[in-house]
């Protein structure tokens, strides 16, 4: 079976990634044809994380530039998290790219979107909701008496910030 590496310098939330000289990765040419790849199979072969196993004819540093894969067999791309010699072969430990595997899918879709990460980041998506966090701050102030008497009847509760309320 044959692969194709390459040096993947794009973060994993891209859809197209590009290689090391800029270009999107799209076919053979852009990468490192390897043949005569088997599979490291345990009982069962595992398509979203499998295991390739190269002989060790190849200077395994030169092997060792490489971080993302094709299998032509699967039509996917995978990024290698682990790269060990094991036995005279070279071990590559793989897990799918699921943007990269259905990238065409991906970029035929049509999304509706109610919401942005960024506040009035574009200009086509008007969000005037304010974003969502999930961290909350807490701050105490000491005033003039003992406000949390509730014998005296007297309680103060303050909220500020960006659209907050005082009582």
């Amino acid at each position: 079976m044959d692969v194709i590496l390459y040096k993947n310098i794009s973060p994993p939330n891209q859809v197209k990634k590009k290689n090391q000289s800029g270009a999107i990765i799209k076919d053979a040419s852009q990468g490192t044809i390897i043949s005569n790849v088997k599979f490291f199979e345990d009982g069962s072969l595992d398509i979203l994380h499998p295991v390739l196993l190269l002989n060790l004819t190849t200077d395994i540093e030169d092997i060792a530039i490489y971080n993302y894969v094709k299998i032509p067999k699967f039509n996917r791309f995978y990024y290698i998290d682990k790269i060990s010699t094991e036995g005279g072969l070279i071990r590559f430990e793989c897990r799918v790219d699921v943007l990269m595997s259905h990238k065409t899918d991906i970029l035929k879709s049509k999304q509706y979107i109610l919401r942005q990460q960024n506040k009035n980041n574009s200009p086509f998506l008007d969000d005037n909701m304010l974003p969502i966090r999930s961290d909350h701050a807490y701050y105490a102030k000491p005033f003039g008496g003992n406000v949390a008497d509730i014998t005296c009847g007297r309680v103060i509760l303050a909220t500020t910030g960006k659209g907050g309320t005082v009582i």
